[in-house]
């Protein structure tokens, strides 16, 4: 049986969207309007997924930050030497730009959608979740919650 391990969308419900799976045997599923289809088999389990409009960054539990095309054919592959602990997608709408927030241990890595590593925001604590979004007023705002169960923004 196979058990999903993350969700992830892009586009809009009434027009053209995108729905991402990753499941817990390492298979990526890709779902849109009508359809439902396995893309490929990434050999290890998937710590979290990003759909992008025409990307999908993948982080798995080898430590690797993968990138497929919508198709299936991997763009890129980057090494990373801490464990990863999650994945989010940092959007800036007003910017029209697209990065990937990366926890790794102590550390954010935020990368381009090419795969470059833009920044690397340190934190007190090890991250255990992060969430980039509206937090009251604040649009573009970068939640942390930390093993300690802190929370950071």
């Amino acid at each position: 049986m196979d058990v999903p391990v993350s969700v992830s969308t892009s586009g809009l419900f009434d027009i053209d969207y995108t729905l991402t799976t990753t499941l817990r045997n390492g298979h990526l599923v890709l779902g849109r309007r009508g359809w439902v289809s396995p893309l490929l088999n990434m050999g290890k389990p998937a710590i979290g997924v990003v759909c992008l409009d025409t990307q999908i960054i993948v982080a798995l539990m080898d430590s690797s930050l993968n990138c497929f095309s919508d198709k299936g054919r991997r763009l890129w592959r980057l090494e990373i030497k801490d464990p990863i602990s999650c994945i989010e997608r940092i959007q800036l709408k007003n910017k029209n730009l697209d990065m990937v927030g990366v926890a790794c241990g102590q550390t954010i890595h935020i990368y381009s959608t090419v795969g470059e590593l833009l920044d690397k925001v340190p934190c007190v604590e090890t991250i255990s979740s992060i969430y980039f979004g509206q937090y009251g007023r604040e649009t573009n705002s970068l939640a942390v919650i930390t093993a300690g169960n802190n929370f950071e923004y």
